[in-house]
């Protein structure tokens, strides 16, 4: 899934994406548009890490809480340059 999503993103093709289960401050069936991806290294452990950016037509009305989130300690400056 990962390969069709980032390169239908590298083609500038217009996607969204929706859950089925409110999970990590997600409504359960709203649309997302899916805005970027990225593969990060994490250079501890020298493995990929696949993102996806997502955004919601709500605005701030909803906000992704989980891993990676946008309040993630995991972001250092390097990774949000």
């Amino acid at each position: 899934m990962w390969e069709t999503i980032h390169t239908g993103q590298k083609k500038k093709y217009v996607m969204t994406a929706t859950c089925t289960h409110a999970h990590y401050g997600l409504v359960s069936g709203h649309a997302y548009t899916l805005v970027d991806t990225v593969e990060l290294v994490d250079k501890i452990k020298g493995s990929k890490i696949k993102l996806i950016q997502m955004r919601s037509p709500w605005g701030d009305k909803e906000s992704y809480k989980g891993p990676w989130g946008e309040e993630d300690e995991r972001w250092t400056d390097d990774m949000k340059a």
